[in-house]
This record gives C-alpha cells, structure tokens and sequence, in this order.
C-alpha cells in the first residue's frame, strides 16, 4: 500500500495539468500519510531493515523499508525516523517495539487483526520476536502457503509462535484458510520504565473458553544484556501448558552440562544462552522456518510443558553478552 500510494504521488507530479485542483489537494494529503506509514513501518522493521513475520507477513512481496524511504527521499515527502526510541507502541494495532542495548524486542499485545477482516490473523496472540546486535534470533514461523490444508492450519496455530499454548487450543480459534472463530482479546497493557530497560505487561482471555476460566498474563522485561519472560495462567483445574521459542535458522541450539540452552552461531560462539523454571520439561526439536511464501528452512526450537493444577507462573530468560561472538556467558 506504501508503495502504491508513493507511485500515485509520482504520477500526480509528472503530470500536474492531469490534476484538479481537487486532486493536487488530495496528493497534499497523500503526502502527509506516507510520513505516518513510514514511521509505522520504521516500528515494525528489525534492524537487519526486514520487516517482522507476524501474522501473514512475508519476505520478498513489498520492497524494503530502505527502498521505500528513497523512494520517498526522491520525492521531496519528509518523514522522521523514530527507531530510536527505547518504546514505540502503535496502540491501534498493539505492536509494541522495545530497545535496549544490544536488543531490540517485538512484542504482539494487539488483537488477532481488525474484527471485519481477521483472514490474515494467527492465533499468536502474546508472541514476540527478537534481535540481538542486529541480527534476527528468535523468531515466529513465518507463512508458506495460503492454500487450505494441515500446513496452514499450523502454521496459524498457536505452538507455531513464541506464546503459550494450554491444552493443546489455539489461543483464537483459526480455521480454514482464513476463518477465524472465537478470538482472544487483549486487556491490562501496561509499560514501564525501569533503571536499566523496558517492562510491558498483558493478558489475553483467548483460554476463558476453556474448563477452569483460564488467562494468560505475560510480562517482558527487557534489560540491556537479559529478556526475563513471565507468564502466569490464572484459573482453576489441571492443565496442560506447551511454550515454544523458535531460533532462526542462522543458528543452533544444543543444551549444556548445566541445563542451559545455548544459541550458538555458525563459528561456534555463543550469542546468548536460555533459562527455564526446572519444573518445567525442556527439550531441543526442529521445526520449520518460513521467511517467504514457498521457502521452507529447517530449525531448531525449545519446547517446554508442565502438567498441574492452577495457578502456574513460567519464567524464561534469555540472556546474551554485550559484545558479540564472545563465548562467555
């Protein structure tokens, strides 16, 4: 839409007698609205200037957040860039971008998609990604395909993304191609500034459906050299909890003699090493990545489950060195 709307202002300034008086006000505004989509779309750009893959976005339809902005450049239309900031929350979609240090975290505290067109929403509701020193490092799945079948039923799934799973139930209930039954919604967003990073807390009631009422809270916390995850299911009743972290396929993961998982990069060095609760059952398996329509890239994830009665509190942590390729973590 960025670009189509940028080739509109081409074609009206190559050929202003076409256009009324009307229209040379219309292309007024026009401008006006690339500099807004172009901030937005600064919010939902790592830093290796590629787009995030949540939902049904894809690698390699649109041009790049940099061919856009000089298209834009070449076009006289002023836009700032505000990836600088440590927060960027764009509260009508719910994304929320966070920096710190070497990090940059992108977390999905927003609704499956607007209520009159959910086609392209997964049931993802609460997932993240997020880049160390530039680089994407853990991530969501992706989408291969639209056609209707197994592989995009899962890969809308929840287990498909960095978020919890209870009971084996898609947070939102995705179905078809692009059906969406009952859908979770998000509620208690809050963000705080801490002395050395970010807080932001939220809840989705996708699980109300379920035996025992159960929510979701989570609670990132974002520092310059750790990501601290915290998610409680409030409720009542046993259950079953499925957590996945999905690493790209730049790198591998292996666990130690201590039980930590380490991320390693291609030379062998540590990029950043994972904790979990030790009640919690954690395991190494491979899934799927898919960063274009089509392209489907073996990797590795962690998966943890824990069984029991309710109220439950996770706790992850990520933590990495300041400086990269160092093996000491």
């Amino acid at each position: 839409v960025l670009e189509g709307v940028l080739d509109l202002i081409n074609v009206a300034e190559a050929f202003p007698d076409a256009c009324s008086p009307g229209q040379q006000t219309e292309v007024k505004r026009w401008r006006e609205l690339v500099g807004a989509m172009l901030e937005w779309l600064d919010a939902m750009t790592h830093p290796d200037g590629e787009i995030v893959l949540f939902n049904d976005a894809a690698l390699g339809v649109a041009p790049p957040r940099a061919e856009l902005a000089e298209f834009a450049n070449r076009l006289g239309v002023a836009h700032n860039r505000s990836q600088s900031l440590p927060v960027l929350h764009l509260r009508d979609t719910g994304y929320l971008r966070v920096q710190v240090g070497p990090a940059t975290a992108f977390l999905d505290a927003g609704p499956l998609g607007p209520d009159y067109l959910p086609a392209h929403g997964h049931a993802d509701t609460l997932t993240f990604e997020l880049s160390l020193h530039g680089r994407r490092v853990l991530v969501d799945t992706g989408v291969s395909t639209y056609q209707d079948g197994a592989e995009r039923l899962q890969q809308r799934g929840t287990a498909a993304h960095n978020t919890l799973l209870v009971d084996g139930e898609d947070s939102s209930e995705v179905w078809g191609a692009f059906r969406v039954a009952r859908r979770a919604r998000v509620f208690d967003v809050e963000v705080e500034s801490l002395p050395d990073g970010v807080a932001v807390a939220a809840a989705h009631d996708g699980y109300l459906r379920l035996k025992g009422r159960t929510v979701h809270r989570r609670k990132w916390k974002l520092e310059t050299d750790a990501l601290t995850i915290e998610d409680t299911v409030a409720g009542h009743g046993e259950h079953d909890v499925h957590l996945a972290i999905h690493v790209h396929p730049d790198f591998s993961v292996f666990v130690d003699e201590a039980g930590l998982v380490i991320i390693q990069d291609g030379d062998g060095s540590a990029i950043a090493r994972m904790s979990f609760d030790s009640w919690l059952v954690t395991e190494v398996a491979s899934y799927d990545y898919h960063p274009e329509f089509g392209i489907s890239l073996s990797a590795q994830k962690t998966v943890s489950r824990w069984s029991g009665s309710l109220p439950a509190r996770l706790s992850t942590k990520i933590a990495w060195t300041l400086n990269p390729g160092s093996v000491r973590l």
